[in-house]
């Protein structure tokens, strides 16, 4: 870590200067009146780097350190890496680029992770910060994880998405099939765009991922399946409870299961017509008519009539 400047704010020599020449002439003087004008003091590093303003985050940083020599027992490695987690984590939220190298830079001899901050910056689309992490991996330290590409997948930041696979090293991307035979968590993250209907990211990993269940058994869905759809109109109290647990986990299940179920069970239309339109449909999954049925049972009406339609005009 190296070291940070606490000089007297800015302007208070001069504010000194204008009212008591002679006081000038007194740094210490001009240091006691700085400090009980600097309430960068009170303020933690993590809220300091989520509004983005450097020379706070600066001031803030040579105040923690200053601390660490004075008290007794310093602050522990523990509580200093948490404190850097979650100051990076809000600068790489909100997109505060600047911060996060300064922050970054400033606590490289640490060696701590920023892989919660990767994955932030994953999620609200800052894909900057992404890059500068990429391309300065010494100083970042952090490991590409599938979270990162699935939040992405899931806020429908198509341009992270592309980016992870054409230059992490994430499991699933292009870099990481290269060395293992098995596609990985990928599925996960094509799963969770079909599930918010981010089109565009489903085009991208489509061809990456198998469109048979990859978890659950054939029977198993099924199974989950006429459990979710269970009347729900019941009086027993502990009968519905146990319906409404169902459809719980046949909802957890889906997104291991077609991708043309979890479009249908989400009502996502033009997801739904893409995976058929392109053969992205199991071989082994329901019918477009049992398709149908669910789409209406859950009250997804254009998804039903496009699945009657589309099975209508089948030759």
């Amino acid at each position: 870590m190296t070291s940070t400047d606490l000089s007297p704010l800015p302007g208070v020599s001069a504010a000194v200067h204008a009212a008591f020449p002679a006081l000038v002439a007194i740094p210490q003087l001009v240091e006691e009146i700085s400090a009980m004008l600097d309430y960068s003091a009170l303020w933690s590093l993590e809220d300091a780097s989520s509004i983005g303003d450097l020379r706070l985050v600066q001031r803030v940083a040579a105040h923690d350190q200053r601390r660490a020599t004075v008290v007794d027992p310093p602050p522990s490695d523990l509580a200093r890496r948490a404190t850097f987690t979650a100051a990076t984590a809000e600068a790489a939220e909100e997109g505060h680029l600047v911060v996060f190298q300064w922050l970054v830079t400033h606590y490289a001899s640490s060696g701590w992770d920023v892989t919660d901050a990767m994955v932030r910056a994953s999620r609200h689309g800052h894909l900057d910060v992404l890059q500068w992490a990429q391309s300065h991996e010494e100083l970042a330290r952090f490991r590409w994880t599938t979270k990162m590409m699935v939040v992405a997948a899931i806020e429908g930041h198509f341009e992270i998405v592309r980016w992870l696979h054409e230059h992490s090293s994430a499991p699933g991307s292009p870099h990481w099939l290269d060395e293992n035979v098995a596609v990985g968590n990928r599925r996960r993250a094509f799963a969770s765009a079909v599930r918010w209907g981010h089109l565009e990211v489903v085009k991208v990993l489509a061809k990456y991922c198998s469109v048979n269940a990859s978890v659950d058994t054939t029977r198993e869905l099924a199974a989950a399946r006429r459990w979710a759809e269970a009347d729900m109109r019941v009086t027993n109290t502990s009968r519905l409870l146990r319906v409404r647990r169902e459809r719980v986990l046949y909802s957890q299940r889906i997104l291991d299961g077609p991708a043309e179920e979890n479009a249908v069970w989400y009502g996502r239309l033009e997801v739904l017509q893409f995976l058929f339109s392109n053969g992205m449909v199991s071989k082994n999954g329901r019918s477009r008519t049992e398709l149908a049925e669910t789409a209406t049972a859950r009250g997804h009406a254009n998804e039903a009539q496009w699945l009657v339609d589309f099975t209508t005009a089948d030759p």
